[in-house]
Protein backbone atom coordinates (compact mmCIF):
# COMPACT_ATOMS: atom_id res chain seq x y z
CA UNK A 1 0.00 0.00 0.00
CA UNK A 2 1.74 3.19 -1.01
CA UNK A 3 0.37 5.56 0.89
CA UNK A 4 1.28 3.59 3.79
CA UNK A 5 3.14 6.26 5.85
CA UNK A 6 0.08 8.76 5.68
CA UNK A 7 -2.43 6.12 6.61
CA UNK A 8 -0.03 5.33 10.24
CA UNK A 9 0.40 9.22 10.95
CA UNK A 10 -3.54 10.07 10.34
CA UNK A 11 -4.53 7.60 12.97
CA UNK A 12 -1.83 8.83 15.52
CA UNK A 13 -3.44 12.06 15.01
CA UNK A 14 -6.83 10.96 15.07
CA UNK A 15 -6.09 9.70 18.26
CA UNK A 16 -4.56 12.90 19.56
CA UNK A 17 -7.60 14.93 17.68
CA UNK A 18 -10.34 12.37 19.88
CA UNK A 19 -8.84 11.98 23.11
CA UNK A 20 -10.89 9.07 25.30
CA UNK A 21 -13.36 9.20 22.56
CA UNK A 22 -11.21 6.67 20.77
CA UNK A 23 -12.07 4.23 22.74
CA UNK A 24 -16.13 4.72 22.02
CA UNK A 25 -14.92 3.03 18.56
CA UNK A 26 -13.95 -0.40 16.76
CA UNK A 27 -11.34 0.61 13.98
CA UNK A 28 -10.72 -1.25 10.90
CA UNK A 29 -8.54 -0.60 7.61
CA UNK A 30 -9.17 -2.15 4.82
CA UNK A 31 -7.61 -2.47 1.50
CA UNK A 32 -8.94 -4.05 -1.45
CA UNK A 33 -9.48 -3.61 -5.22
CA UNK A 34 -12.75 -5.57 -5.53
CA UNK A 35 -15.99 -3.08 -4.49
CA UNK A 36 -17.99 -6.26 -3.54
CA UNK A 37 -15.28 -7.08 -0.86
CA UNK A 38 -16.13 -8.37 3.01
CA UNK A 39 -13.82 -7.12 5.71
CA UNK A 40 -12.57 -10.25 7.71
CA UNK A 41 -13.30 -8.40 11.03
CA UNK A 42 -16.85 -9.50 10.31
CA UNK A 43 -16.58 -12.60 10.89
CA UNK A 44 -16.94 -11.37 14.56
CA UNK A 45 -19.18 -9.94 16.53
CA UNK A 46 -18.86 -6.05 17.07
CA UNK A 47 -17.70 -5.05 20.40
CA UNK A 48 -18.26 -1.66 19.89
CA UNK A 49 -19.19 0.53 16.92
CA UNK A 50 -17.06 -0.23 13.86
CA UNK A 51 -15.67 2.87 11.77
CA UNK A 52 -14.53 0.95 8.60
CA UNK A 53 -11.26 2.92 6.54
CA UNK A 54 -11.50 1.29 2.64
CA UNK A 55 -8.39 2.08 0.84
CA UNK A 56 -7.16 1.29 -2.97
CA UNK A 57 -10.54 0.79 -4.44
CA UNK A 58 -9.72 3.31 -7.65
CA UNK A 59 -13.45 2.54 -9.29
CA UNK A 60 -15.08 4.24 -6.69
CA UNK A 61 -17.23 1.69 -5.61
CA UNK A 62 -20.11 2.55 -2.99
CA UNK A 63 -19.97 0.14 -0.65
CA UNK A 64 -24.00 -0.98 -0.24
CA UNK A 65 -22.89 -4.38 1.06
CA UNK A 66 -21.40 -2.90 4.47
CA UNK A 67 -23.29 0.24 5.20
CA UNK A 68 -25.56 -1.34 7.82
CA UNK A 69 -22.61 -3.56 9.71
CA UNK A 70 -20.22 -0.39 10.59
CA UNK A 71 -20.90 2.87 12.24
CA UNK A 72 -19.12 4.72 9.76
CA UNK A 73 -17.26 3.89 6.83
CA UNK A 74 -14.59 6.17 5.45
CA UNK A 75 -13.64 5.53 1.52
CA UNK A 76 -11.28 6.64 -1.20
CA UNK A 77 -12.62 7.68 -4.73
CA UNK A 78 -16.34 7.30 -4.17
CA UNK A 79 -18.50 10.03 -5.59
CA UNK A 80 -19.18 13.28 -4.29
CA UNK A 81 -23.18 12.41 -3.46
CA UNK A 82 -23.25 8.77 -1.56
CA UNK A 83 -26.97 8.62 -0.73
CA UNK A 84 -25.84 7.64 3.02
CA UNK A 85 -25.13 9.43 6.29
CA UNK A 86 -22.52 7.52 7.43
CA UNK A 87 -20.52 6.69 4.63
CA UNK A 88 -17.69 9.39 4.16
CA UNK A 89 -14.92 11.09 1.70
CA UNK A 90 -11.10 10.36 2.61
CA UNK A 91 -7.84 11.52 1.17
CA UNK A 92 -5.48 9.40 -1.17
CA UNK A 93 -2.32 10.96 0.80
CA UNK A 94 0.88 10.39 -0.65
CA UNK A 95 2.92 7.86 -1.90
CA UNK A 96 5.26 7.01 1.25
CA UNK A 97 8.44 6.81 -0.92
CA UNK A 98 8.51 10.08 -1.57
CA UNK A 99 11.14 12.12 0.30
CA UNK A 100 9.82 15.09 2.47
CA UNK A 101 11.31 17.94 1.49
CA UNK A 102 10.82 21.61 2.77
CA UNK A 103 8.84 23.59 0.11
CA UNK A 104 11.33 26.44 -1.83
CA UNK A 105 9.65 29.76 -1.87
CA UNK A 106 8.63 30.35 -4.97
CA UNK A 107 11.20 32.59 -6.85
CA UNK A 108 13.74 30.07 -5.70
CA UNK A 109 11.78 27.51 -8.07
CA UNK A 110 13.68 26.48 -11.06
CA UNK A 111 10.72 24.48 -13.09
CA UNK A 112 8.36 27.14 -14.33
CA UNK A 113 5.74 23.54 -15.31
CA UNK A 114 6.10 20.13 -14.66
CA UNK A 115 4.43 16.79 -15.48
CA UNK A 116 5.82 13.51 -15.35
CA UNK A 117 3.72 10.52 -16.03
CA UNK A 118 2.19 7.58 -18.09
CA UNK A 119 0.81 8.09 -20.82
CA UNK A 120 -2.23 6.47 -20.43
CA UNK A 121 -6.19 7.04 -21.53
CA UNK A 122 -6.87 10.01 -19.27
CA UNK A 123 -4.00 12.12 -20.16
CA UNK A 124 -4.49 11.93 -23.88
CA UNK A 125 -6.34 14.78 -23.65
CA UNK A 126 -3.02 16.54 -22.51
CA UNK A 127 -0.86 14.88 -24.38
CA UNK A 128 -2.59 16.15 -27.54
CA UNK A 129 -2.68 19.76 -26.10
CA UNK A 130 1.15 19.48 -26.31
CA UNK A 131 1.72 17.72 -29.33
CA UNK A 132 1.77 19.72 -32.92
CA UNK A 133 0.45 16.83 -34.52
CA UNK A 134 -2.12 15.53 -32.43
CA UNK A 135 -3.83 18.66 -31.49
CA UNK A 136 -5.24 18.37 -35.06
CA UNK A 137 -6.68 14.66 -34.45
CA UNK A 138 -10.04 14.09 -33.09
CA UNK A 139 -9.99 12.67 -29.65
CA UNK A 140 -11.87 9.61 -30.70
CA UNK A 141 -9.05 8.77 -33.16
CA UNK A 142 -6.06 9.93 -30.96
CA UNK A 143 -6.78 7.30 -27.95
CA UNK A 144 -6.75 4.51 -30.79
CA UNK A 145 -4.05 6.06 -32.41
CA UNK A 146 -1.57 6.66 -29.41
CA UNK A 147 -2.49 2.80 -28.13
CA UNK A 148 -0.70 1.60 -31.27
CA UNK A 149 2.11 3.46 -31.56
CA UNK A 150 2.69 3.77 -28.09
CA UNK A 151 4.05 0.01 -28.60
CA UNK A 152 6.65 1.16 -31.27
CA UNK A 153 9.81 2.10 -29.63
CA UNK A 154 10.76 5.32 -30.20
CA UNK A 155 7.86 6.62 -32.58
CA UNK A 156 5.86 9.15 -30.09
CA UNK A 157 7.51 12.47 -29.14
CA UNK A 158 7.26 12.16 -25.28
CA UNK A 159 8.95 14.91 -24.18
CA UNK A 160 7.63 18.90 -24.50
CA UNK A 161 9.50 20.48 -21.91
CA UNK A 162 10.01 23.20 -24.59
CA UNK A 163 6.15 24.42 -24.31
CA UNK A 164 7.72 26.69 -21.61
CA UNK A 165 10.64 28.03 -20.72
CA UNK A 166 12.29 25.96 -18.03
CA UNK A 167 9.54 23.63 -18.40
CA UNK A 168 10.14 19.86 -17.75
CA UNK A 169 7.11 17.95 -19.12
CA UNK A 170 7.57 13.97 -19.77
CA UNK A 171 5.12 11.30 -20.76
CA UNK A 172 6.43 7.74 -20.43
CA UNK A 173 5.25 4.39 -21.11
CA UNK A 174 3.94 1.90 -18.40
CA UNK A 175 3.08 2.87 -14.32
CA UNK A 176 6.00 3.32 -12.04
CA UNK A 177 8.39 3.89 -15.06
CA UNK A 178 8.77 7.26 -15.13
CA UNK A 179 12.31 8.94 -16.86
CA UNK A 180 12.43 10.72 -13.67
CA UNK A 181 13.18 8.57 -10.36
CA UNK A 182 10.98 8.47 -7.31
CA UNK A 183 13.22 10.55 -5.00
CA UNK A 184 14.33 13.49 -8.07
CA UNK A 185 10.18 13.60 -7.87
CA UNK A 186 10.27 14.63 -4.42
CA UNK A 187 13.09 17.28 -5.24
CA UNK A 188 11.00 18.31 -8.56
CA UNK A 189 8.16 18.90 -6.65
CA UNK A 190 9.41 21.65 -4.32
CA UNK A 191 11.36 23.30 -6.96
CA UNK A 192 8.46 23.39 -9.19
CA UNK A 193 6.35 26.50 -9.83
CA UNK A 194 3.14 24.79 -11.27
CA UNK A 195 2.41 21.25 -11.74
CA UNK A 196 0.04 19.71 -14.16
CA UNK A 197 -2.32 17.04 -12.50
CA UNK A 198 -4.34 14.91 -14.81
CA UNK A 199 -6.12 11.99 -13.67
CA UNK A 200 -5.17 8.52 -13.16
CA UNK A 201 -5.92 5.63 -14.87
CA UNK A 202 -9.55 5.46 -13.97
CA UNK A 203 -10.24 8.06 -11.35
CA UNK A 204 -10.06 12.01 -12.05
CA UNK A 205 -8.56 12.20 -7.87
CA UNK A 206 -4.14 10.79 -8.06
CA UNK A 207 -1.70 10.85 -5.01
CA UNK A 208 -0.05 13.62 -7.68
CA UNK A 209 -2.54 16.04 -6.31
CA UNK A 210 -1.94 16.36 -2.67
CA UNK A 211 1.83 15.24 -3.17
CA UNK A 212 2.14 18.79 -5.02
CA UNK A 213 -0.16 20.56 -2.52
CA UNK A 214 2.35 19.28 0.20
CA UNK A 215 5.20 20.23 -2.08
CA UNK A 216 3.93 23.51 -2.71
CA UNK A 217 3.23 23.76 -6.20
CA UNK A 218 0.54 25.62 -8.02
CA UNK A 219 -1.66 23.01 -9.40
CA UNK A 220 -3.64 22.92 -12.72
CA UNK A 221 -5.82 19.99 -12.81
CA UNK A 222 -9.09 18.76 -14.57
CA UNK A 223 -12.50 19.56 -12.57
CA UNK A 224 -12.23 17.28 -9.90
CA UNK A 225 -15.45 16.14 -7.83
CA UNK A 226 -16.71 18.52 -5.38
CA UNK A 227 -15.21 16.76 -2.15
CA UNK A 228 -13.87 18.59 0.76
CA UNK A 229 -10.72 18.30 -0.26
CA UNK A 230 -11.31 20.02 -3.14
CA UNK A 231 -14.25 21.76 -3.23
CA UNK A 232 -13.08 25.95 -2.37
CA UNK A 233 -9.37 24.40 -2.62
CA UNK A 234 -6.82 26.43 -4.64
CA UNK A 235 -6.48 24.04 -7.08
CA UNK A 236 -6.99 25.51 -10.48
CA UNK A 237 -9.65 23.07 -11.97
CA UNK A 238 -9.87 23.55 -16.34
CA UNK A 239 -12.71 22.27 -18.65
CA UNK A 240 -10.23 21.43 -21.47
CA UNK A 241 -6.17 21.25 -21.06
CA UNK A 242 -6.00 24.01 -23.85
CA UNK A 243 -7.60 26.28 -20.65
CA UNK A 244 -5.00 24.32 -18.50
CA UNK A 245 -1.69 25.69 -20.66
CA UNK A 246 -2.99 28.89 -21.35
CA UNK A 247 -3.64 29.49 -17.33
CA UNK A 248 0.06 28.18 -16.89
CA UNK A 249 1.49 30.82 -19.59
CA UNK A 250 -0.70 33.61 -18.12
CA UNK A 251 0.47 32.78 -14.34
CA UNK A 252 4.18 32.24 -15.27
CA UNK A 253 4.06 36.18 -15.95
CA UNK A 254 2.45 36.83 -12.78
CA UNK A 255 4.79 36.14 -9.83
CA UNK A 256 2.24 38.05 -7.08
CA UNK A 257 -0.37 35.52 -8.06
CA UNK A 258 1.78 32.42 -8.08
CA UNK A 259 3.23 33.59 -4.86
CA UNK A 260 -0.45 33.57 -3.26
CA UNK A 261 -1.51 30.31 -4.86
CA UNK A 262 1.36 28.66 -3.65
CA UNK A 263 0.59 29.96 0.05
CA UNK A 264 -2.80 28.97 -0.24
CA UNK A 265 -2.05 26.02 -1.41
CA UNK A 266 0.55 25.01 1.60
CA UNK A 267 -2.47 26.56 4.17
CA UNK A 268 -4.88 23.86 2.69
CA UNK A 269 -2.69 21.08 2.43
CA UNK A 270 -2.01 22.03 6.46
CA UNK A 271 -5.86 22.57 7.52
CA UNK A 272 -7.15 19.99 5.42
CA UNK A 273 -5.80 17.46 3.29
CA UNK A 274 -2.67 17.11 6.03
CA UNK A 275 -2.43 14.27 8.53
CA UNK A 276 -3.69 16.67 11.11
CA UNK A 277 -6.54 17.81 8.95
CA UNK A 278 -7.63 14.61 7.72
CA UNK A 279 -7.50 13.39 11.82
CA UNK A 280 -9.68 16.56 12.56
CA UNK A 281 -12.21 15.83 9.71
CA UNK A 282 -13.07 12.18 10.37
CA UNK A 283 -13.46 13.22 14.43
CA UNK A 284 -15.93 15.99 13.44
CA UNK A 285 -17.55 14.00 10.90
CA UNK A 286 -18.02 11.22 13.69
CA UNK A 287 -19.04 13.95 15.93
CA UNK A 288 -21.89 14.91 13.80
CA UNK A 289 -23.01 11.52 12.91
CA UNK A 290 -23.41 11.05 16.73
CA UNK A 291 -25.78 13.80 16.62
CA UNK A 292 -27.75 12.40 13.84
CA UNK A 293 -28.15 8.67 15.29
CA UNK A 294 -28.87 10.47 18.75
CA UNK A 295 -32.24 12.28 17.64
Amino acid sequence: MMEVTFIQKTFQAIGQEMGPELDHYEWWLFTHQHGEAVPKCLDTPATKPRILFWMSDEHGNIPHHLMDKFHAVFKVYIPAETGYKNLFHFPLGYNSKLKVLPPKPMKEREISVYFDGNLNRSRVSLYRALSPVFRHIPHRLAVPMLAVLKRIPGVLRVSFSDTFPQGLIHFYIGFMKGSISIPPYSECLVNTKIALCPGGFVNPETFRHLEALRGGAVIISPKLPPKYMFKDSPIIQVDTWDEGLKVAADLLKDENRLEALQQAGLQWWEDVCSEAGTARYVAQSLRELAKVVST
